[in-house]
């Protein structure tokens, strides 16, 4: 299950990154 999350934030993330890059900084690092 964790890794599904971890999955899916990563995805939110990288489209995040890829429409403006909003996040600079990763949500989670483990």
């Amino acid at each position: 299950m964790k890794a599904e999350w971890l999955d899916l934030l990563n995805a939110l993330y990288v489209n995040a990154l890829k429409r403006g890059g909003h996040l600079k900084r990763p949500l989670l690092t483990s």
